[in-house]
């Protein structure tokens, strides 16, 4: 068995599979991939439309019912075991990687997710499943468009716009944590959104929140499936992206706009993160 969200884009090809690099996957085949008891960490988004029978799964130790015309979402880290599976079931699967994720930079991303967690499948029908079925549709055909010079946008505009219309009309936020651990994770990212330019310990968020670094590093991994400094890198890094692509700021004036003590230090963090520098990130 291989669990299909760590394959890579060659393998994916490999398979007949449409996808964009290694971050959007779409899968049409899928009934041979749930094997039976054995149980996976989940490393992409995975959104499915069950397209006929039926199955039954665990995830996170909590029982779900599938059904065709179904919508299954399951996020980063989430543990799935499949109990059973209809001889006709099959699902339309689209998976996103963390870092295509973190590039959409979706509003209220984390109450989103939080949200996801709790409530993870959600029945379609009439206008809100056609609705589904044509994001579907224009995801493939654009996936498929390999020569398209803005396959790139054209998907990411799809992916956005398909995300914030099921998030609002299907899957409202309440706005309440339910456990510590959620309270927690929620008031450092609110901290995060206003603070990370110039504080990037974990340190300073612990200390606004009268809490030890390491608990609220802990509660923020058991709700989001990262350490809080992974966390505010990736909230960096999301900003220095951004930065780099517009010519008109220079990297000492992103590396002073982020907080850090002079362009060296965030060149270092940049590698570090990236692979290459700000300077070669701006010039491929």
């Amino acid at each position: 068995f291989m669990d299909v969200t760590r394959l890579s884009a060659n393998q994916y090809r490999s398979m007949g599979t449409l996808c964009l690099d290694d971050d959007v996957v779409l899968l049409d085949k899928t009934h041979s991939l749930f094997d039976r008891g054995i149980t996976y960490e989940v490393d992409h988004v995975c959104v499915a439309l069950v397209t006929c029978g039926e199955a039954d799964f665990l995830i996170d130790s909590v029982a779900y019912h599938v059904q065709a015309n179904d919508m299954l979402v399951i996020i980063q880290q989430q543990r799935v075991q499949r109990l059973g599976l209809s001889k006709d079931f099959e699902a339309r699967v689209v998976l996103m990687s963390r870092a295509y994720i973190e590039y959409l930079n979706l509003k209220n991303s984390y109450q989103m997710f939080l949200n996801l967690r709790r409530e993870p499948l959600v029945h379609l029908e009439g206008e809100s499943l056609t609705s589904l079925e044509t994001a579907l549709g224009v995801l493939r055909v654009s996936l498929s468009h390999n020569n398209n010079p803005y396959q790139k946008q054209t998907i990411y505009y799809i992916i956005k716009a398909y995300i914030y219309g099921f998030a609002y009309y299907l899957l409202p936020y309440n706005g309440q944590p339910q456990t510590r651990e959620e309270e927690v994770s929620a008031r450092f990212m609110a901290l995060l959104e206003s603070h990370y330019r110039e504080e990037h310990s974990v340190g300073y968020y612990a200390d606004r929140l009268h809490l030890t670094a390491r608990y609220v590093s802990a509660c923020v991994k058991s709700v989001t499936g990262k350490p809080a400094i992974e966390i505010i890198a990736d909230k960096l890094m999301l900003h220095a992206r951004k930065s780099l692509q517009n010519e008109d700021k220079t990297i000492s004036q992103i590396s002073y706009e982020l907080g850090f003590s002079n362009q060296s230090a965030f060149g270092k963090f940049f590698r570090t993160h990236e692979g290459v520098g700000p300077r070669e990130y701006r010039k491929g």
